[in-house]
């Protein structure tokens, strides 16, 4: 069974609507702007860190358009500071590629190491994006339902109010 098909089911398990969305492979917000079709929702993106002795991670995910520096997101996290995971940090916990990063990740986190941070401005529009471990589509859920996921897959999240 493939990863998105095991995000799929436990959507369905939770009674979790969402819309799929297809698109050339996208590594950045600008050519996101550019290949995905229109989608309901606030465009975001998501940033995977870790702390300094690479024991703890967190999930930043943001409107596409606030700025936030490395250090800010440490003071937010409680951190001294932080820097973004690399790619063998990225496959070990969220089982991803580059590009891939989304809420929707944390399914492969069952180790739970990842603290989640949710812009507020994303919340609150009707529909929350991410990417289902894949960067060749989106999956657009309700806002709503966004802490039930998380809730199920055990973990915490925050937000990140501004």
């Amino acid at each position: 069974m493939n990863p998105s098909q095991t995000t799929k089911d436990l959507l369905h398990q939770l009674s979790i609507e969402f819309q799929e969305f297809t698109h050339p492979p996208v590594f950045t917000c600008e050519e996101a702007e550019r290949l995905c079709p229109p989608m309901p929702g606030k465009k975001n993106k998501n940033l995977f860190l870790r702390d300094a002795k690479g024991k703890k991670y967190f999930l930043f995910s943001l409107a596409q358009d606030k700025r936030l520096s490395i250090q800010q997101m440490a003071d937010i996290a409680g951190e001294k500071s932080l820097s973004f995971a690399s790619e063998r940090r990225l496959k070990e916990v969220l089982g991803i590629e580059p590009g891939s990063v989304g809420i929707l990740a944390l399914i492969n986190d069952t180790q739970k190491l990842t603290t989640v941070f949710i812009d507020s401005d994303l919340l609150d529009p009707e529909w929350f994006q991410s990417h289902p471990l894949i960067n060749t589509s989106t999956w657009c859920l309700k806002s709503e339902d966004v802490p039930r996921f998380l809730s199920a897959t055990g973990h915490h999240v925050i937000i990140i109010e501004n």
